[in-house]
């Protein structure tokens, strides 16, 4: 397995290259044809699998922003269980996927307000990122929606939510942030909790339901968890800016 000691001293057709073999082992140790088949064509999207930009590389401090779950996405997963030889298909579907994550994550943000979150989260942090908003790196708590949403009620969701807690894993471990958003809500916080294998410590500033400053302890990353920014109040918005701007000024210190 490739590894990457420290994502800054490594090209971003390099890292995007470790990710990629990291994406095909996890998918080969899941059972991706019973997670697609539990629902008709069409109801679960596919994999939702990032790239990382090279301003994310390049940036003083590196940042992650983590939201939900996808909504339609790339390749229907229906479609790469139906492929005969399935280990063969994993590599020229994962480069599908990224290639999806590139393109999306390189148009503007529109109408959508995580995309709109994203892109203001990288303006009051433009002096400590590189340019452009895919400087802050955009990942998903979950790796697939089910019609357009949260896969919560998806028959197979334990099987999800481990797939995704493995994707997930591989971008914190290739990419070694610093300093993490997750834009999710409380009521993916149980997910979040398995994510970072229940081992963190709740920072001064806790508003229950609303915003939670917490520190993974094993990695020493300090983080925020605030509501989706459909649902993300001006004051409560305003607060986390103000944190994560505190802290990314110390990182560089």
């Amino acid at each position: 397995m490739m590894m990457l000691p420290n994502p800054v001293n490594h090209g971003v057709a390099e890292v995007n290259a470790i990710l990629s073999e990291r994406y095909r082992t996890v998918l080969e140790n899941h059972d991706l044809v019973t997670i697609a088949r539990s629902e008709k064509s069409g109801v679960l999207s596919g994999l939702f699998l990032p790239s990382v930009n090279e301003a994310y590389l390049e940036s003083r401090v590196r940042v992650m922003l983590i939201g939900q779950e996808p909504r339609k996405w790339g390749k229907d997963l229906h479609a790469l269980a139906a492929e005969a030889g399935l280990p063969a298909a994993l590599g020229p579907y994962v480069e599908t996927q990224m290639a999806a994550y590139h393109k999306t994550a390189s148009m503007p943000a529109r109408k959508f307000r995580f995309r709109q979150f994203h892109f203001q989260l990288h303006a009051s942090l433009r002096n400590h990122v590189g340019s452009g908003h895919n400087a802050i790196f955009w990942g998903n708590l979950l790796c697939m929606s089910r019609k357009g949403g949260s896969p919560r009620k998806a028959s197979e969701i334990a099987r999800i939510a481990a797939l995704s807690r493995d994707l997930l894993k591989v971008q914190f471990e290739v990419l070694e942030p610093q300093l993490i958003v997750f834009a999710t809500g409380y009521s993916y916080d149980g997910f979040l909790k398995d994510q970072i294998e229940h081992d963190y410590t709740t920072l001064p500033g806790l508003k229950p339901k609303h915003y939670w400053p917490f520190a993974v302890q094993k990695s020493g990353v300090n983080a925020w968890r605030v509501r989706h920014p459909r649902r993300l109040t001006k004051e409560i918005r305003n607060e986390l800016l103000h944190a994560v701007g505190v802290a990314a000024a110390l990182c560089r210190d």
